[in-house]
């Protein structure tokens, strides 16, 4: 996934990954973009590369913690199957699970787009 990002420099310079401690736990995001005029998360993934699903609540501490103290422009995204879509509410938290083949390739024609005001097609 950075892989895609790192071909726009304005989407790849606000990606980071994000470590904070809460009491005695660390907690974790592998990817948080950050709003570069606020400084503020716009959108969370947790990168996950397996089919099982269930018992994810505790490997999601740091972006269910992520969603609850910041508003995200977009429900937190998990990467954590690889045949598998569905939207699930984990305490309160509305979460996308995505196969990351798809959200590659999300990204990638994401990226192929015309800019807002370019004529130009996207190259096939």
């Amino acid at each position: 996934m950075w892989g895609k990002w790192l071909h726009d420099t304005g989407i790849s310079q606000s990606m980071h990954y994000a470590r904070w401690r809460v009491g005695r736990r660390d907690l974790e995001v592998d990817i948080v973009s950050l709003d570069s005029r606020t400084q503020k998360p716009r959108f969370a993934i947790e990168i996950k590369c397996s089919d099982a699903i269930g018992g994810q609540g505790k490997e999601l501490r740091g972006l269910k913690e992520l969603a609850e103290r910041h508003e995200l422009a977009r429900f937190p995204l998990v990467t954590a199957t690889r045949t598998h879509s569905e939207e699930l509410e984990l305490d309160g938290i509305t979460i996308d699970f995505v196969p990351v083949a798809v959200h590659c390739y999300t990204i990638g024609r994401n990226l192929l787009r015309p800019k807002f005001g370019e004529t130009d097609a996207a190259p096939h």
